[in-house]
């Protein structure tokens, strides 16, 4: 039997899961062990701290949570040990950059700059580092665009910027750093030092989008390997945001999807490599565009509210009854990847 490691966190919990029982809680453990037993691998749950210890993980298989801590104190700590693993030659699944794009929009957008094809670059972004920054490169800019906080989520910390004027408003309102003690040390050293530049107090990383027009909703889509679930999400009217809009969804064999749609989210899981992501995905009437991604502890909703799903056959899409429990489509997912790479 082939061996696999599950990183748990200090809680001892692992992956995210909506509805989990206790209340954020993970994925359910025995569920996940028996799923890949089932599959042909051993199951080792392991603490972070402890990865240090482990004797040889070159080419083994590791999965991995994350952590939503306010500041992200842990995550950092997570990254700490999983950049171990990746240069210690183990088979991340998936791989740190992932982990670092994860609730970092900053590097998501600088991430997808990689891929040359227009499926995962098919919206225009920048990521800027300060007021300052956006100011050297405010030329780049068409108006309207959408600002948003690095770390936000839920729609929270994204605005419309109709002109530059409201972009720097806005700018200002995501990026303030609020040290007032080091501020009013850093306000008094021109007097000592000749030719001081005093620090940015507008230097929290944030991003910019082109604005797509006209949108009625947008999708979430979760992509488990072969496997799609989807949920539709509307706009409310007066607003240009979708993401975590509670005022319309509708979910499985409820949703309208065009023409091309399943293919194309699943290509997008297939050209960055990864067993599962989940997607937000809007249509302009001619294109499917990413707004955002993640491929590990992203919000598992669709999944709870959707009655069917979507998987991919030889001769087509198949409409499958959602019938098991979430474990076991993540499971299913990674193993069936680990199976492509041979």
């Amino acid at each position: 039997m082939k061996k696999i490691y599950l990183l748990t966190d200090y809680k001892n919990q692992f992956g995210s899961k909506w509805g989990a029982n206790p209340y954020r809680s993970g994925m359910d453990q025995e569920q996940l062990s028996n799923t890949f037993k089932n599959l042909g691998y051993k199951v080792s749950f392991i603490n972070f701290s402890k990865v240090p210890k482990i004797q040889k993980v070159e080419n083994v298989p590791v999965l991995y949570t994350s952590a939503e801590d306010i500041k992200y104190h842990y995550k950092s700590y997570i990254e700490d040990v999983v950049l171990y693993l990746e240069l210690m030659g183990a088979r991340l699944l998936p791989g740190y950059e992932f982990l670092r794009a994860n609730n970092n929009k900053s590097f998501m957008e600088t991430f997808r700059k990689k891929f040359k094809s227009s499926t995962i670059n098919s919206i225009q972004s920048w990521s800027i580092g300060s007021l300052e920054e956006l100011h050297i490169n405010i030329d780049d800019f068409r108006f309207p665009v959408v600002i948003k906080e690095s770390a936000g989520a839920m729609s929270k910390g994204v605005y419309l910027a109709n002109n530059e004027n409201e972009l720097i408003k806005f700018a200002k309102k995501v990026s303030r750093t609020k040290y007032y003690f080091e501020e009013i040390k850093d306000y008094f050293r021109p007097l000592r030092h000749d030719d001081y530049k005093r620090d940015s107090r507008f230097r929290a990383k944030f991003i910019i989008q082109e604005y797509i027009p006209a949108l009625g909703n947008d999708w979430k889509v979760l992509v488990y390997y072969d496997k799609v679930f989807v949920l539709e999400r509307g706009v409310r009217k007066g607003d240009f945001r979708a993401s975590g809009s509670k005022f319309n969804y509708l979910a499985g064999s409820n949703t309208k999807l065009p023409d091309g749609f399943l293919d194309f989210v699943y290509s997008v899981r297939n050209e960055f490599n990864v067993p599962n992501i989940s997607l937000d995905v809007v249509y302009d009437g001619k294109n499917f565009r990413i707004i955002e991604f993640q491929a590990i502890h992203y919000g598992t909703s669709t999944y709870n509210l959707s009655d069917i799903y979507y998987e991919k056959g030889i001769n087509g899409w198949v409409v499958r009854e959602n019938n098991a429990p979430l474990e076991v489509y993540y499971t299913e997912s990674i193993v069936s990847y680990l199976n492509s790479l041979k």
